[in-house]
């Protein structure tokens, strides 16, 4: 193994350790933290006019108000204190009820394999790799059934064209159902996620490339933890790790001219979410680690910002709608660039979100669509259209 993938074997296993850490932390604390509660309480009392007039206008607080301690104060304050096990006592500071928060929309397209076909010649096709924290997941903890469905349209057309355009009109579909589950308290959950894939094209030169096929993907296990939660619940910090197994076909064409890289990866992850007023703003940074250093290690950053131009929480139908904008950014930290010698080569991404959420049914069912746009060239794809839909129980 290169010094390369040492230090990235490193940083993961260093991350996953500071993950177990911290979710440890919390097991170990509560039983101390269940005596200290009710003194807690007492010493931070809650206005209870001020609980109310928050109720009756359906508004979240600010994240601060004039004369109160900003939430990074406070943070760094339960940190640096003597008694910084209030730092894994969540919620224990407040009696302001949870406000289940949105999801991110995403943008990630299945990741790409080169081939160098001897008789064919290179082109460039879609693998089953398409997981990543920062497509249809929250920061924070949460309990409900969800489906998200992606079409992509003429993947990799510029990277096929410039290689001879052996293969075209590379069409992709994903459907996408999952589950999330709080498990202890209302700070830890467990999801699982599985994709299902169509996928299309058409090659002169490759015959098995031709038509239409469907597949299964592959399933993932994330774990997640918010280790910080501000008093009033408006802002929160979580991490945790993604297991992704390869459970799915190596190829969505099942071709035997495609190499295969189809690992089991590793993604562990930090996200944080915060609200002032109607506002909105969350973000996952990601690392995805393959157990194969012949694959592709990916660094994805992920940030969105709402806004929420109706909202009424005593509504019985729709609550609110919410416009949202987010920007994704893909980072190979390895296998760099378009090689014809490289079948696990990834270019960068900047792809931009844009979509509205509805939230409807007395806040249990989320309706969200969108659209994705490449940025920055190659232009993995013409566009991106997407809807999610969230049943919250």
């Amino acid at each position: 193994m290169s010094t390369k993938n040492w230090k990235l074997a490193f940083l993961v296993v260093g991350l996953c350790f500071l993950n177990a850490l911290l979710v440890g932390s919390v097991f170990a604390q509560e039983a101390e933290n269940a005596q200290g509660i009710d003194q807690e309480k007492k010493l931070v009392p809650k206005s209870k006019e001020v609980e109310t007039e928050r109720k009756q206008s359906g508004i979240v607080p600010p994240l601060w108000q004039s004369g109160q301690e900003r939430p990074l104060s406070s943070f760094l304050r339960l940190v640096t204190s003597d008694t910084n096990s209030r730092l894994f006592r969540l919620g224990d500071l407040s009696e302001t009820p949870r406000v289940t928060r949105p999801r991110l929309l995403g943008d990630l397209a299945p990741l790409g394999i080169m081939v160098n076909d001897p008789v064919a010649g290179p082109f460039y096709v879609p693998s089953v790799r398409s997981f990543k924290m920062g497509d249809m997941q929250s920061p924070q903890p949460q309990n409900g059934f969800y489906y998200g469905f992606n079409t992509f349209q003429n993947l990799y057309r510029p990277i096929n064209r410039s290689l001879g355009g052996n293969v075209t009109d590379i069409q992709v579909s994903r459907n996408t159902i999952g589950i999330e589950r709080t498990v202890l308290d209302e700070y830890t959950s467990v999801s699982l996620v599985l994709p299902f894939y169509s996928a299309s094209a058409r090659s002169a030169t490759v015959a098995d490339l031709n038509g239409s096929r469907g597949t299964v993907g592959d399933l993932t296990v994330i774990l997640k933890r918010a280790f910080w939660e501000s008093e009033y619940r408006d802002a929160m910090a979580s991490m945790g790790i993604a297991v992704t197994a390869p459970t799915g076909p190596d190829n969505l064409f099942g071709s035997s001219r495609v190499p295969s890289l189809h690992d089991t990866t590793l993604q562990p992850f930090v996200g944080f979410l915060a609200t002032k007023d109607r506002w909105y703003v969350q973000g996952f940074v990601s690392l995805d680690v393959p157990t194969n250093s012949d694959n592709v290690t990916l660094l994805f950053t992920d940030l969105g910002v709402r806004y929420a131009l109706y909202q009424d929480e005593r509504a019985r139908i729709l609550q609110s709608i919410t416009p949202t904008a987010e920007i994704h950014v893909v980072t190979p930290l390895n296998h760099q660039g378009i090689r014809i010698t490289d079948p696990a080569g990834s270019p960068d991404q900047v792809n931009v979100t844009a979509g509205v959420e509805f939230v409807l049914l007395n806040g249990r069912l989320h309706a969200l669509f969108g659209v994705v746009t490449p940025l920055v060239g190659p232009r993995i794809m013409d566009f991106e259209v997407l809807s999610q839909v969230k049943f919250k129980y």
